[in-house]
Parts: structure tokens; C-alpha cells; sequence
């Protein structure tokens, strides 16, 4: 089941629609690693900056393949077009923005899990 999320990017609007549960898989797939390793190695909780940062430094190829999968049915708020790279010439800011929350979107059960692991492992340090 699908579920509508609303981010906001700068002063608009985007109205993203869930991936499907395949899609999320594969989305985990490309990027779960890395979202782990950074959160490890930092400590910190993961934000869309740190999330930005992933994708700068995905390959061009990885990158397109995660935007088409966290943005597959993101349309601006009050229009009915898909959203595409194209819609963010002189934005490209503005555009990880967006798949920086689609992603936090679809995978919101993958960082309360990371916060959830890492709590515990600081806790256990503590003992």
C-alpha cells in the first residue's frame, strides 16, 4: 500500500507517493550500506545533509536509478506533472533536496532501525 508523503524544498511543495515494497528493497539495496557505514563511523543521526552528501557521491548511473525510484510519482503541489530533473535547472540543490527526502520517505523503518541499533550499541559502551 502507497502512502502520500508532502516535502518541502525551499518554499514548494512535492507531493511524493511511496515507492512499492520492491522498489524500497531495491532502493535499501543501493544505498542502505553506505547510509549504515556513515551513521557508524559518525555517531550522529542521519539528516538529509548527510544524506545529500551520499548522493554527490553516488555514480551518475546509481544516482538516476534512485531519483526514478524515490520519485517515481512526485508531482509540485497543485499541478499533476511528474516532477523530473529537468523541472531543477539552476536547482540542482534544490533537486537532492527532494531525493534526499524521498528517500527518508521510503525508508523510514530503515533509519529508526539505525537509531535504534546505534542507542543500543552507546548504551552497551556505557556499561
Amino acid at each position: 500500500m502507497s502512502h502520500l508523503h508532502k516535502i518541502i524544498v525551499g518554499k514548494e511543495q512535492y507531493n511524493l507517493v511511496e515507492a512499492t515494497a520492491p522498489r524500497q528493497r531495491e532502493l535499501l539495496s543501493l544505498i542502505g550500506g553506505n547510509l549504515a557505514l556513515r551513521q557508524a563511523t559518525s555517531g550522529i543521526e542521519i539528516d538529509d545533509g548527510m544524506i545529500v552528501g551520499l548522493l554527490l557521491s553516488m555514480s551518475e548511473k546509481t544516482l538516476s536509478r534512485v531519483s526514478d525510484i524515490v520519485l517515481w510519482k512526485t508531482v509540485k503541489n497543485g499541478t499533476e506533472n511528474i516532477v523530473s530533473v529537468d523541472d531543477f535547472q539552476g536547482n540542482m540543490s534544490g533537486y537532492l533536496i527532494l531525493v534526499a527526502g524521498g528517500i527518508r520517505s521510503n525508508l523510514l523503518d530503515f533509519f529508526d532501525y539505525l537509531q535504534s541499533a546505534s542507542a543500543d550499541a552507546r548504551d552497551e559502551s556505557k556499561e
